[in-house]
């Protein structure tokens, strides 16, 4: 069904039938579809009917609404946690009676809806209109918004409510609250550190700034908003201008996932996908390409690139929960029998939200012999209210992303049968059971044949969504116990510990069991995880019903190699398939395996030469300038003699030049006395990191004529060693010193030494590398090739990096300036600048939307 297309009249017709299930839910509150009923429930709760102002109001009108709205389940937060647990945001407890859902909430309460009000991370829809004073959609000028509506009449306020549902229905995987109530621009905005409340205003409107009477000079299309404004530190908006329940909801996910890093999804050229499947419930769309192009798709999901022809691959679900300040929503149903939710009494609902496609809900009732009947459908729950105290409506769905599949268990595990009709999102059974314990479980599937060339369907990527559990089952007799919950469907290991082969062929083995019987055959594949030490004989095992409690062995051998390489660890992995959903892609644990060594070490005996160091024995200014601001040094000469972290740090001075006040340094030298036999020279320090400065470490053996042997320009400490060309003895001078001056502004910069020292080696090696400065000066006995060793890899001028104007406008230091087509001045591309616009005549302008 078109969403844009449905009327109020319609809706309101097709949810007037009466509903002849009873219920009895928690807390002693009888409810049903007839009006007496109906109304005393709104009584005992103090809950308003909708369209009513108040429950007195609704109690005092008497039995006279028998709509399906007035059977909806409508329990305050007062009443504790049958209603919901506000501490810890789970869902409700299991309600005794069935619910049935609601069509829609009071109209007078629209602009109080919540989908998680205990997040602190806000997706505010806002209806209004808005207004900002500064803005990178106007260039740094005003923004003056209108109202989507002329009036919030009836069939306002009732769109309003579904476009918040749909939205709500795409981000229920989340702890973020999608909200029509204006939460203040200080939750909004990410103010810092500290600040744990922020989120993003998405603006409906038209594409007009009401201060200059045109259209917004950095929007267009059907909707448009900044990439990763979501956390921008003010509160500015995404813009949705698209019309109609369908639409706008579409484009108001659309562009809000624009706000948290998401790009467009696509086929082939195209920019926009426009979903397949044609308009059935299981015709499918992704929320960041357009399916309001084509058919309005019933099952909008966000996505990874899983469909024929996509041009993205982003992973939406990781990008969302990532770098946004939120995750997704807690876990409200556990997954594994042990944790199932009970569901007690004759009659019951349970709402949930499968919110990760890992996730899988479990249930466990009792019955009797006898029908028992389940349905499990597509539901929406709105907390609805405002600071702190809400009421919990659940109504029908609207936009469902969640496509359900449901699995009825054994009280032994073993599977009795699966539901999951192909051609709808809901799964619903009737059977008659012999008396006993059984388990449900829940969980978000795919669908068709996304891949093939002609496309049909989905994978579970983000089968995610909220759904509402009702059953009902027989009395059980009374010398009835339920029985413990079946251990977990897992793989057992035995004889695993203290495992070894040999490279001589010597083997081990181990055995594997299942935890309990399967419903299908199991198939178990082991591996190797590493191929060159160990090898798995047994490849595969087969558990069936009758044989899955008996161990079965799993034989590795070592495989040899030539290395003297001593015993090697490595580990046998392996994985399950089989039909039976609780055995299907099991891993069960590593075995932990030794090969042993068959190379036998062989003694050789070699001579090391320790190479003689030879440190400075003096060191000081030797000054060729006349300094307006004297260097300085900090450190003792025993500091250079070693690399221990004691370091000598020298700090230029400053000179007056014809050119003003320039820091400089000319220049710090060593003596060196009584070398014999030198032939390195090494270095160990660095420098307060500049892109366009260095100092030199120059030597000589006169103090006259000086040889460049290095050059500092990294900030990281690094080792620099020169091998001379012949060895020298006797006396050596080494000296730093600054050869770029730089205008004097305040700053000076420093070398750390670490390590200054001639070395004497036998066999000093030679380098073929280029040297990254030409030698100066020098004599022609001491010409060095340069060998610069690097403990960080980093000694090359970098240009300085010009900073550009942040993405968060709040940031930018510099006034802002007009846009070049599809950019922004804040460091991020537009997005939407042409998103597509729904087709509709109301939308024709007197001028092009681009």
């Amino acid at each position: 069904m078109r969403g844009s297309g449905n009327t109020l009249a319609g809706l309101e017709a097709s949810d007037a039938a009466p509903v002849a299930q009873a219920a009895a839910f928690r807390q002693n509150v009888t409810i049903d579809a007839s009006p007496a009923v109906a109304t005393d429930s709104h009584q005992v709760l103090s809950d308003p009917w909708p369209g009513e102002a108040s429950g007195t109001t609704a109690a005092a009108t008497g039995p006279s609404c028998g709509c399906r709205s007035c059977s909806v389940l409508a329990v305050t937060s007062g009443d504790g946690a049958a209603a919901w647990d506000t501490a810890s945001g789970q869902a409700p407890l299991v309600l005794d009676g069935q619910v049935t859902l609601g069509a829609g909430v009071d109209l007078s309460k629209v602009f109080q809806l919540h989908s998680n009000p205990t997040a602190t991370k806000t997706i505010f829809l806002d209806f209004d209109g808005f207004s900002i004073s500064s803005t990178p959609w106007e260039n740094g000028g005003a923004l003056s918004l209108g109202s989507f509506y002329s009036s919030f009449d009836t069939n306002a306020l009732t769109e309003i409510q579904r476009i918040w549902q749909r939205v709500a229905e795409d981000f229920a995987p989340f702890h973020v609250n999608v909200t029509t109530e204006d939460p203040g621009s200080e939750n909004l905005r990410k103010s810092g550190t500290g600040d744990e409340r922020w989120g993003i205003r998405v603006a409906f409107t038209s594409n007009l700034n009401l201060l200059t009477g045109t259209a917004i000079t950095n929007a267009g299309g059907g909707g448009t908003a900044y990439y990763n404004s979501f956390n921008w530190s003010t509160d500015d908006v995404a813009l949705v201008f698209n019309r109609g329940e369908y639409t706008a909801a579409e484009t108001a996910s659309h562009e809000v996932g624009h706000t948290l890093g998401l790009s467009h999804d696509g086929a082939g050229s195209t920019t926009y996908y426009g979903g397949h499947g044609g308009a059935g419930p299981t015709s499918w769309g992704t929320i960041m390409g357009a399916a309001w192009l084509g058919d309005d798709e019933n099952l909008t999901q966000w996505s990874k690139g899983e469909y024929f022809g996509a041009n993205n691959t982003q992973d939406d679900l990781a990008t969302i929960t990532t770098g946004n300040g939120f995750t997704y929503r807690a876990d409200d149903h556990g997954n594994a029998f042990s944790t199932a939710t009970a569901l007690t009494g004759l009659s019951f609902s349970s709402f949930g939200v499968i919110e990760r496609n890992t996730d899988v809900d479990m249930f466990r009732f009792d019955t009797g012999a006898g029908l028992v009947s389940f349905n499990i459908v597509n539901a929406s729950r709105a907390f609805v209210g405002s600071g702190g105290s809400y009421t919990t409506e659940y109504l029908t769905s609207r936009g469902a992303n969640l496509d359900i599949g449901a699995t009825l268990y054994r009280a032994d595990g073993s599977v009795l049968q699966i539901f999951n009709p192909a051609d709808l999102t809901t799964a619903s059974f009737s059977l008659n059971l012999s008396e006993g314990t059984y388990y449900l479980g829940i969980d978000g599937v795919g669908a068709g044949t996304p891949m093939a060339s002609s496309p049909n369907g989905y994978t579970d990527y983000a089968s995610l969504g909220q759904y509402m559990v009702s059953g009902t089952v027989q009395a059980t007799s009374g010398t009835f116990t339920t029985p413990p919950p079946p251990p977990a469907p897992t793989l057992v290991v035995s004889g695993a510990t203290g495992l070894v082969t040999t490279e001589a062929g010597g083997a081990a083995s181990f055995q594997v069991a299942l935890s309990r019987a399967p419903s299908s055959d199991v198939t178990v594949r082991f591996s190797s995880s590493d191929a060159t030490e160990g090898l798995v004989l047994t490849s595969t095992l087969l558990f069936t019903a009758a044989n899955w409690q008996t161990p079965q062995t799993v034989t590795v051998q070592g495989v040899d190699d030539t290395l003297l390489d001593g015993s090697q660890t490595y580990s046998i992995l392996m994985s399950t398939s089989s039909a039976d959903p609780a055995f299907q892609g099991l891993s069960g644990p590593a075995v932990t395996i030794q090969n042993s060594d068959n190379e036998v070490a062989t003694t050789t005996t070699t001579t090391t030469t320790v190479p003689v160091t030879f440190q400075a024995s003096a060191g000081g200014f030797a000054n060729n300038i006349t300094y307006s601001n004297a260097p300085t040094v900090a450190g003792s000469l025993t500091a250079i003699h070693g690399s221990d972290d004691q370091r000598l740090a020298i700090t230029e001075g400053a000179q007056r030049t014809n050119k003003g006040i320039v820091s400089t340094l000319n220049a710090y030298q060593w003596t060196f006395d009584n070398l014999s036999g030198a032939n390195q020279l090494v270095f160990e320090g660095y420098r307060t990191a500049s892109s366009s400065e260095s100092f030199q470490i120059q030597y000589s053996s006169n103090g006259r004529s000086w040889t460049t042997a290095f050059t500092i320009r990294s900030g990281t400490e690094s080792t620099y060693t020169l091998n001379l060309a012949s060895p020298v003895s006797g006396r050596m001078f080494v000296r730093a010193l600054d050869t770029k001056t730089s205008r004097e502004d305040g700053t000076y910069d420093t070398l750390f030494v670490d390590r200054l020292v001639f070395l004497a080696t036998t066999g000093a090696g030679r380098s073929s590398r280029s040297l990254e400065d030409p030698i100066i000066g020098g004599e022609v006995s001491l010409a060095p090739e340069l060998a610069h060793a690097f403990d960080h890899g980093f000694d090359h001028d970098f240009a300085p990096i010009e900073a550009g104007l942040s993405a968060d406008p709040a940031l930018g230091g510099e006034p802002l300036s007009p846009l070049q087509p599809g950019l922004s001045g804040y460091g991020e591309p537009l997005v939407g600048f042409t998103e597509p616009l729904e087709a509709t005549p109301w939308l024709i302008a007197s001028s092009t939307l681009v």
